[in-house]
């Protein structure tokens, strides 16, 4: 049977995974959580509000009892197995390109415009 040591170790773990792959601030997992967003899928965030609750639940010895452990430990091993598949250098890595291919872009359509101008006003 877990105790309410393990369902919080599973949940710091959880919660500097979080920190640590996706790069997330946060004192805990439900700020973690929250400042995650959407870079976490629906799936893994629905997996941590059970990590996040069963946490609340542990810290009273008679509301432990309502834990779901199953549901515990099967939320645990989802959020684990997403997150360390998690590169944190492929992320900046694909951040920075976007942010380079969003630039390019720009600059294309302004030396288009440019072109476009000049040819307008006849000095090309």
């Amino acid at each position: 049977m877990m105790t309410s040591d393990s369902i919080v170790s599973k949940v710091e773990n959880v919660a500097e995974l979080l920190k640590d792959r996706m790069g997330v601030r946060g004192r805990d997992l439900a700020s973690a959580v929250k400042h995650a967003g959407r870079l976490l899928p629906r799936r893994i965030r629905r997996e941590a509000q059970v990590l996040i609750e069963a946490e609340r639940l542990a810290q009273n010895p008679r509301l432990l009892k309502m834990v779901d452990f199953g549901s515990v430990d099967h939320a645990f091993r989802a959020c684990v197995q997403y997150l360390e598949t998690q590169d944190p250098v492929q992320r900046r890595l694909g951040t920075v390109l976007s942010i380079l291919g969003g630039l390019a872009l720009s600059l294309i359509v302004v030396f288009a415009l440019v072109v476009v101008i000049l040819l307008w006003r006849g000095y090309l």
